[in-house]
């Protein structure tokens, strides 16, 4: 009691009363009843006992001290997960409840089942808050870079990058601030940056470049940067094309697609052609399909370029020329000097006028058919003109007609040809048809020629080549020394030098003449032959004159002979005329005149025609032929000069004489030239005629002169008249001559003129009909 009042005395009033308060609580729990209390050994067997019979449903712990229930382990294992920020492994909750991991695994799927907002990835447990702060951090990350690998930011969190993309998927837009592609994160921004960077470069890009070297310079976004070029070209903000894949891939700009073609196109119009190499200088990639396809429809392409149609037909054209004008032309020159064999053939097979009128000769050079008829025709007239030492060279060969014939069988292969070496019909179309194709065996067998020809020269001929004879093939056979190669080879150079002009020589090489020489092989020989048969049979045959050509032929000859010794009187243009004028009428009849006679004597129709004489004229005998085809071919000349001199020649081989003029047969042809036009003149009612017909009697009386002239030479004739004329004459005479004029311009319309002119020409025939008239009109006259 004594502590007590001290202890009062110490805490206070207050603090007695607790204690008191104490002390009734103290008694009121020993008041009440007591219960009997459990074993912690009964308690564990209890609860086993109620666990078996399923009357409770608990889970012991791994110590086996405690039991808890489904729904404690619930709410502990959603704790754990809040604790752990949202995320949290699996086996760390098992560790943190400890509990086996069976049920805590089945808690889990409950937990999944019921609440969408958790999740479990590879034994983690995740929320949805855990997976917004993800997001949220990844947007923030974003904001900063611009851009971000999906993978790194997998490997950032620990996640798999299939369920970041979903994950981010459902966030984009609300939480994450940006596009997702091709495995990145980009910004709007950085898109709109890296496309500009884009556009800009590509827009000054002037030629073809790699994408990757232009990564390595610019640094573009190298997951975005193909993608965004191929977007960009299809939406058409970048003017160009791109070729490849990914990184490899190839752009090229329009302007430098535009300015390629504008200067292949520019090449190609200027020269006609554009060669691959030059095309691949300009960067075209696959030239030859890429000219095919812009330029198709106006050329086609070879082996080496791309040739234009134009070209083609500039070349075809001469072609045709020279085929028309029966010669021969190198097509080599008029192309690029590029260009190869096979390009040459290709464009000659586009060549419309290479047919049948005409072959190809070493390649390149076309010979009209014609060329070669006239080149055979040259061969015979020099042969003809060689026609004696042929004779001798060929007499061993000049046998009986049965053993020529035997002959021609053996050279030939038995195929029996006709008498004098000539082939039969079928045999002379198989030779022609094999010369029109100018290729294949054909080509092969010039070529080897041309070459065994070379061989030869080289060697001086040999004597093991002078001791065999000429067969088929042109080479000599056994027995005879003559050449026939060598002999045709000689008259095609004469006739090429006779016939070309000096540039027409630069394609007649040594393989061009041997080519030609094998062409006329068969037809050469046989006239070889021809020749030295007509010279062997015909030697001991004389010449028959015929007295009716020799009279004719006299009379037009000194006729000829007087009008080109009249023409002297005139200036050079005058004369020009009458020299042209007097080949178309008096050496023209003179022709006609000796055509006639040999084509009676022959059996030969002939009309008398300039188409007949060019015809007629290869019929004729050897020994005439080539004189009268060079008197036929002197006809158009201008001069009467090679007429006469060609005349001269083939009154020699035909036996008439060309009777020059003396005094006293000048003066009967004179008498007899006078007589004729006055008789003439009396019957002429054409005012034209009865003009030039006086003038000329005028000036045979005056200055002794005979002129067989043309209308056009009125002028000038009149004018040397003049002098010698009295006043009226000469005034009658060009008023006359005035008429004329007036009646051929109006193509005798002017009737006024005509009723004039039929007026005076009583006047104009009486001044020029008589002696009595001839000498009222003039003055005087020349002695």
């Amino acid at each position: 009691r004594f502590l007590l009042v001290c202890w009062h005395h110490i805490v206070g009033g207050a603090a007695m009363d607790e204690i008191e308060a104490l002390q009734a609580l103290l008694g009121a729990v020993q008041k009440q009843e007591t219960r009997p209390r459990l074993s912690e050994r009964n308690c564990r067997e209890l609860l086993i006992k109620l666990l078996s019979n399923g009357l409770v449903t608990l889970i012991v712990n791994l110590d086996g001290n405690e039991y808890v229930t489904p729904e404690h382990l619930e709410k502990e294992i959603r704790d754990e997960i809040v604790v752990n920020g949202g995320r949290v492994k699996i086996t760390d909750i098992q560790t943190a409840v400890n509990v086996d991991l069976r049920h805590v695994q089945d808690r889990m799927d409950k937990i999944l089942s019921e609440d969408s907002s958790i999740s479990m990835i590879d034994g983690e447990v995740l929320t949805s808050e855990y997976l917004d702060g993800l997001a949220e951090e990844t947007n923030q990350i974003l904001q900063e870079s611009g851009s971000l690998r999906l993978v790194e930011v997998a490997s950032r969190f620990g996640i798999t990058t299939q369920f970041l993309i979903e994950t981010l998927s459902r966030r984009m837009g609300s939480i994450v601030q940006g596009r997702m592609e091709g495995g990145m994160l980009y910004t709007d921004t950085y898109i709109e940056r890296q496309e500009a960077c884009i556009r800009g470069t590509f827009s000054a890009l002037t030629r073809p470049t790699t994408l990757a070297s232009l990564q390595s310079i610019f640094y573009f976004d190298e997951s975005l940067f193909d993608q965004k070029v191929e977007s960009l070209i299809k939406e058409g903000r970048i003017k160009g094309t791109l070729s490849g894949k990914g990184m490899r891939a190839v752009y090229t700009p329009e302007i430098f697609i535009r300015s390629q073609l504008s200067a292949a196109k520019n090449f190609f119009n200027q020269n006609g052609y554009i060669e691959y190499s030059t095309a691949e200088k300009m960067l075209i990639n696959n030239p030859k399909s890429f000219l095919s396809k812009e330029f198709g429809n106006l050329g086609f392409a070879l082996r080496s370029c791309f040739v234009s149609s134009r070209l083609v037909e500039q070349i075809d054209s001469q072609i045709d020329d020279a085929v028309n004008n029966s010669s021969c032309i190198d097509i080599q020159p008029l192309l690029p000097p590029f260009m190869d064999s096979q390009d040459i053939a290709d464009v000659i097979k586009n060549c419309k006028s290479i047919g049948k009128t005409s072959r190809i000769m070493t390649e390149s050079v076309i010979v009209s058919n014609k060329w070669l008829d006239a080149c055979i025709e040259h061969i015979r007239a020099k042969a003809t003109a060689d026609g004696d030492r042929l004779h001798a060279a060929l007499k061993s060969d000049l046998v009986s007609p049965a053993a020529a014939q035997d002959d021609d069988d053996d050279d030939d292969g038995g195929r029996g040809k006709k008498k004098g070496g000539k082939k039969n019909v079928k045999e002379v179309e198989e030779e022609e048809e094999d010369g029109k194709k100018g290729k294949g065996s054909k080509r092969q067998e010039l070529k080897e020629a041309a070459a065994k020809q070379k061989e030869k020269k080289g060697k001086g001929g040999g004597d093991e080549s002078s001791a065999k004879k000429i067969d088929k093939g042109g080479k000599q056979q056994q027995g005879s020394s003559f050449d026939y190669d060598g002999e045709t080879s000689k008259f095609v150079k004469d006739f090429l030098k006779s016939s070309s002009d000096d540039h027409e020589m630069d394609f007649a090489s040594e393989d061009f003449i041997q080519e030609v020489v094998v062409s006329l092989r068969s037809k050469a020989k046989d006239i070889y032959h021809e020749i030295a048969n007509s010279l062997f049979t015909s030697s001991a045959t004389k010449r028959v004159k015929n007295d009716e050509l020799q009279s004719k032929f006299v009379l037009l000859y000194q006729q000829l002979s007087l009008f080109r010794k009249g023409i002297s009187f005139f200036s050079d243009e005058t004369a020009a005329a009458m020299e042209k004028y007097l080949l178309k009428t008096l050496c023209t009849d003179i022709v006609n005149l000796v055509l006639e006679s040999q084509c009676k004597a022959h059996g030969i129709s002939f009309s008398a025609t300039a188409e007949d004489r060019q015809k007629v004229t290869p019929s004729l005998p050897p020994t005439l032929r080539g004189g009268m085809q060079a008197l036929c071919d002197s006809l158009s000349k201008k001069s009467t000069a090679d007429f006469n001199s060609n005349l001269e020649k083939v009154a020699s081989e035909l036996g008439v004489e060309c009777k020059p003029l003396d005094k006293n047969t000048e003066r009967s042809v004179v008498f007899g030239v006078r007589h004729q036009w006055q008789e003439q003149l009396k019957d002429e009612q054409n005012p034209p005629l009865i003009l030039l017909l006086a003038l000329q009697i005028m000036l045979l009386h005056v200055h002794k002169v005979a002129v067989s002239a043309p209308g056009k030479s009125v002028a000038a004739m009149l004018e040397k008249l003049q002098p010698s004329l009295t006043q009226e004459a000469a005034g009658t005479l060009s008023s006359f001559q005035e008429l004329v004029v007036k009646i051929l311009n109006s193509d005798g319309g002017d009737e006024a003129a005509m009723a004039e002119a039929a007026a005076l020409s009583e006047t104009v025939r009486s001044l020029a009909s008589t002696k009595e008239g001839l000498s009222k009109a003039c003055v005087s006259s020349e002695k």
